[in-house]
């Protein structure tokens, strides 16, 4: 099913890009199409950068504390592995179920961290394809474009190809933008 609704996509946009349209106060007129590679957009666009720089920021003091205790986890073993034979047995067990319980209690807040960050992540992302989106289609309007492909396209001629246009736009927003902001939101 997936493979027919391709097909028919593409056939259309074939067959709207080399027959004329009939307008029906004009005589005739042809649709005009464009392809985005949006995949390349979000490599080199300013806005994916700064997402990263911003995220980085804003976890870099929680990774330090959460090396600090992975630090202090390795001494308690190295201590653990240097006094196991003087230790008496309820010291040892109790040197580690502490080292035990520290040791899943790190491990929780590493992927509570790794959690956090991709979920953000993924706001700022989804803020920016509603960006890219905006920009694709104030382009579109502005050069009379009547559909952009983006995906599912096995040729794209440089003719058609918008990409660039989008990219330079998004730099545009992204300098005008405050140096501290992301993906368009003040």
């Amino acid at each position: 099913m997936r493979r027919f609704s391709l097909l028919a996509l593409l056939s259309a946009a074939l067959l709207f890009s080399t027959m004329p349209c009939v307008a029906a106060e004009s005589g005739s007129a042809s649709h005009k199409l464009a392809f985005v590679n949006v995949s390349r957009i979000l490599k080199f666009t300013p806005q994916v950068k700064a997402i990263e720089a911003v995220l980085k920021a804003g976890y870099e003091k929680r990774e330090s504390e959460l090396n600090l205790r992975e630090e202090r986890l390795n001494q308690l073993k190295k201590e653990l592995k240097s006094q196991r034979d003087t230790l008496d047995v309820n010291k040892r067990t109790e040197l580690e179920r502490d080292i035990l319980v520290k040791a899943r209690r790190l491990k929780t807040a590493r992927i509570e961290m790794e959690e956090d960050i991709a979920l953000q992540k993924n706001e700022e992302m989804n803020r920016l394809r509603l960006l890219i989106a905006e920009v694709i289609e104030s382009i579109a309007k502005e050069q009379n474009i009547d559909m952009v492909f983006e995906a599912g396209v096995v040729y794209v001629s440089d003719r058609v190809d918008i990409s660039d246009q989008i990219l330079q736009r998004l730099k545009e927003r992204h300098a005008e933008e405050e140096p501290d902001t992301v993906s368009g939101k003040k």
